[in-house]
């Protein structure tokens, strides 16, 4: 008996509840009229002023869970001055709205759930200070009303695309997005209301200054929004920990207020990321600020906290950032710096007593730390001027031998031991370095250049540098060699002077880099000849080694006026002394001016060129003039090389020599003469003369002076001008007197094998001379003579008889033959 008892009461209890519930469904269907008339009315309780309209309404219960739910259709919330801004606070497709059961039936019309659908909110401030959110102000001296506040606690807030505005269009100020899936609660506080929002939202911008454009534009986010407002203060709050995560992974934390009340009141947001791209960043900064950091090209990740602080209405808010990056990369003309890692700040109010602008605008980072290409870095950075960037710079670079490897092209460039080191600070800016039209540079520059003990090669021209020391200091316009010392592993250097325009040329500019130096040489062994002379073995630059190509291009390009001055000067036989003089030199070739040096016993001035044409066949070209005084012409044979030829050497000539000279011809890659293209002329004074052991006057000898000495011949002063063209040398006919016998000469005389001299040899000549003879001139056609013929034969010099008439015509033929020339 119990046992039913129990069981009629068991299902009592839940049937009972059916009947109620049912007959509530019932009633609220049967009088659902009344209670979509009573919601609005509790509605309008809340309200200050406002209006409410609905188009239509659907009862549909436990459709969002258990309650009694309706769907309000159509909806239209207006606040009293709707009819001067037509700007609804609220309108929206749809509202669902869920009553608990028992507090619909205690007479409580507090809404409990909430559903927005296509929605939008619109809020504002106005510059009077008047804000649409006045229609929530709570009436009654804020106390409760009598039947609670309709939305006392709203348990579930759903907004589906529901888009949020607040905007102040009198300053041009604006904050909007869309909220696609939202949830969230709101309800109502003794201050105010607060509430939470979690789903997925997409920011239009935050815009605080039409200016400068707005803050976290056109992003797709998941948003956690925690916010107060405070009715009394009219202060609308973000609370930590509220976060907003972009689509691409990276999650802000947001936190800050807006004052509603005063006509400009404060603002004041903070935003903390732990990693973000700077250009990601960019996005979520204001427009004007975004598109100059991408202007300066630096993009790492960064861990930053920004700060917007300001005043509503005010037009320019106040934006303060810590940051401290990652590693990035950074271009400039003449390589990269990489692996870079800097901390620091950035804020568009720098001068807290001049307005926020992009002129007051900086970025100062200190301890900056990397690598160019790969030679290790450090120092500071300051940006300022936002409008046109404006760069603080001090760096100092630090290398060894091997980080200054690891940057040149090993197949060109090798350094052995020995360190250097780069002091250099600039100010300009930072995107445009080089000013075209002007052809300067936008900014200032100072530094130096300390070398210590360094060891290099450039291995295309073969020269190796040892114990390389240096001070050098610079400037934009210029870089001062202050000291430089080489050894060359047979000189030793030492140099100063200024390059010009090397800065400009890196960055674009068509001025070619000059360079003035003076060096000092105390024994100059000439081995730059060869060096002057051959551009090297021509390699396929690598590009990997960008800052190999960089030097390729200053040495291509170099031009170079140097003031030389050396003690002693050696070149193969060639010696001299007390040596001074300016060679010029760039890339088509090299120019002696004035140079003098002692030599030969006398003394040598000369000026000339040595041109370096393109192509891998080309041969160089040297071009010389000069004057030779007092020489001891046995020693000018031998220093040269007797001219490329045997047949006439320094052991058969003695003598002084005073002369001016030309001479021109191509060099082979030996730097040695081409004897085919020889050319020049020789004004001569020859005294002092003394043939020794000539083989055609042995021949001679042989022929018709059995009896004289021959194998050393004295010589009156001889005055002539010979023409060298080629391996032959063209002499107008001279008189050659001496000790032995008078004779006549011209024709041509060959380093090669077309030697062709017509010889006149006076009749008087067969007088013997004695000790007392005294060396005169005669008139050559007032003599009977006899002629002779010295022409090359199989390589080999011969004598032969000849006559006047013609040796006349060879004379007439040779001078026909130059004048075609």
């Amino acid at each position: 008996m119990k046992n039913r008892k129990i069981y009629r009461w068991l299902w009592a209890i839940p049937a009972g509840l059916v009947i109620i519930i049912g007959a509530i469904l019932c009633w609220t269907y049967l009088n659902k009229e009344m209670v979509f008339t009573k919601a609005k009315e509790a509605v309008g309780r809340s309200l200050n002023g406002g209006e409410l309209d609905i188009d239509d309404f659907r009862f549909i219960p436990f459709s969002d869970g258990f309650g009694l739910t309706f769907a309000l259709m159509g909806i239209s919330l207006r606040d009293s001055l709707y009819s001067e801004h037509r700007a609804p606070l609220l309108k929206a497709e749809r509202l669902s709205v869920r009553f608990n059961i028992g507090a619909l039936v205690s007479g409580n019309w507090v809404f409990r759930e909430l559903k927005l659908t296509n929605g939008e909110v619109n809020l504002f401030t106005r510059s009077d200070g008047y804000t649409n959110l006045s229609m929530f102000d709570k009436k009654h001296g804020g106390r409760k009303q009598e039947k609670g506040n309709l939305f006392e606690k709203v348990k579930k807030l759903t907004l589906e695309n529901t888009r949020v505005n607040f905007s102040d269009s009198l300053k041009g100020q604006y904050i909007g997005g869309v909220l696609r899936q939202v949830q969230g609660q709101l309800q109502t506080t003794r201050t105010g209301w607060e509430g939470q929002l979690e789903g997925a939202v997409f920011y239009e911008q935050l815009t605080f200054n039409a200016e400068k454009g707005g803050f976290l534009k056109e992003r797709e986010t998941a948003t956690q929004l925690a916010f107060r407002f405070l009715e009394k203060t009219h202060l609308l709050e973000i609370i930590n920990p509220s976060r907003v995560k972009l689509a691409t992974g990276e999650t802000i934390r947001i936190g800050g207020s807006f004052d509603l009340e005063a006509p400009h009141g404060e603002m004041r947001l903070h935003f903390d990321v732990d990693r973000i791209g700077v250009r990601m960043a960019g996005g979520l900064l204001a427009d004007s600020i975004a598109v100059k950091i991408e202007e300066i090209g630096i993009d790492p990740f960064v861990k930053a906290g920004v700060t917007v602080a300001g005043r509503l209405g005010r037009p320019k808010p106040r934006v303060d950032v810590s940051f401290v990056t990652d590693t990035f990369s950074y271009e400039v003309p003449i390589g990269f710096f990489r692996g870079m890692r800097a901390t620091g700040t950035f804020t568009n109010q720098a001068d807290s007593t001049l307005p926020v602008s992009k002129e007051n605008t900086r970025v100062v980072s200190n301890g900056m730390r990397g690598f160019f290409e790969r030679l290790p870095v450090e120092g500071n950075l300051s940006i300022s001027d936002f409008s046109d960037p404006i760069a603080s710079i001090k760096l100092t670079v630090k290398a060894d031998s091997a980080s200054l490897n690891s940057i040149l092209d090993p197949s060109r460039y090798q350094v052995g031991k020995g360190s250097a080191r780069v002091d250099l600070v600039y100010n300009g800016s930072l995107t445009r370095f080089y000013h075209a039209a002007a052809d300067s540079l936008n900014g200032s520059m100072r530094g130096q250049v300390t070398m210590r003990n360094l060891t290099m090669s450039y291995l295309p021209q073969g020269i190796r540098l040892h114990g390389v020391n240096s001070l050098v200091t610079f400037t934009e316009k210029r870089i001062d060699i202050r000291r430089l010392e080489v050894y060359d592993n047979q000189n030793h250097m030492f140099i100063k002077g200024y390059v010009e325009d090397l800065f400009k040329n890196l960055l674009g500019s068509p001025r070619p880099v000059k360079a003035y130096v003076d060096i000092a040489i105390p024994e100059w062994k000439l081995n730059w000849i060869k060096v002057l002379a051959n551009q090297g073995e021509q390699q396929q630059k690598k590009a990997r080694y960008r800052f190999s190509q960089v030097v390729d291009t200053i040495i291509e390009n170099l031009e170079v006026v140097a003031t030389l001055e050396a003690r002693k000067l050696y070149y193969n036989q060639f010696q001299a002394e007390n040596v001074k003089g300016k060679l010029s030199t760039n890339r088509q070739g090299s120019t002696l001016d004035r140079f003098t040096l002692d030599a030969f016993g006398g003394n040598v001035t000369a000026s000339g060129i040595l041109h370096r044409p393109g192509g891998e066949y080309a041969h160089s070209y040297v071009n010389v003039k000069g004057k030779v005084s007092g020489a001891n012409v046995k020693n000018v044979f031998y220093s040269f090389n007797n001219f490329g030829q045997q047949a006439f050497t320094s052991e058969n000539i003695k003598g002084q020599l005073d002369a001016t000279f030309q001479f021109a011809s191509y060099l082979d890659k030996e730097i040695s003469l081409i004897p085919s293209s020889m050319e020049g002329v020789l004004d001569f004074s020859f005294t002092k003369g003394n043939v020794v052991n000539f083989g055609p006057f042995m021949k001679m000898k042989k022929l018709i002076f059995k009896n004289r000495p021959l194998e050393d011949v004295k010589f009156a002063p001889i005055r002539n001008k010979f023409v060298l063209k080629g391996q032959e040398i063209s002499i107008s006919k001279m008189q050659i007197e001496s000790n032995v016998l008078t004779l006549f000469l011209e024709g041509i005389y060959s380093f090669g094998t077309k030697t062709d001299l017509g010889i006149q040899l006076p009749l008087q000549n067969l007088k013997k001379r004695g000790a007392d003879y005294q060396l005169q001139e005669y008139g050559a056609d007032s003599l009977s003579s006899v002629y002779l013929r010295a022409v090359d034969e199989n390589g080999e010099v011969n004598i032969k008889l000849d006559s006047k008439r013609t040796q006349l015509k060879r004379r007439q033929r040779r001078m026909l033959e130059n004048e075609k020339k």
